[in-house]
């Protein structure tokens, strides 16, 4: 807790997804690329090369943010033991793309 505390002062809050109009699953951008969040900015400003991809959903979220990262410049791996599919028969698809699109596969405990 005492850590946080310490780094407070440096944690940035992304909001997306608030035209009810498009859809938006990457952190990076609405579906349609007419809205982007600061998040590439933001880390690109304090020098972040890397980023790391968890969460819900694989072939949603998860896909469109890894992705965007990816087209951002950032190294990006996602965690395949921290991600779950909506649809569990297309997660084996949807790693593969990613990994075309250049992520890194890896698990959580390779993350230092």
């Amino acid at each position: 807790m005492k850590r946080l505390e310490r780094i407070s002062h440096m944690v940035e809050y992304i909001q997306k997804g608030d035209n009810v109009a498009v859809d938006a699953y990457s952190a990076f951008a609405d579906n349609q690329y007419t809205f982007f969040t600061p998040l590439a900015r933001i880390l690109h400003a304090a020098g972040v090369t890397k980023v790391v991809v968890c969460g819900l959903a694989t072939d949603y979220c998860v896909r469109a943010t890894a992705i965007d990262a990816r087209k951002f410049g950032f190294e990006t791996k996602l965690l395949t033991d921290a991600v779950r599919a909506v649809d569990p028969t297309k997660e084996t698809d949807i790693l593969s793309e990613l990994e075309v699109w250049g992520c890194q596969l890896v698990e959580s405990g390779s993350i230092v």
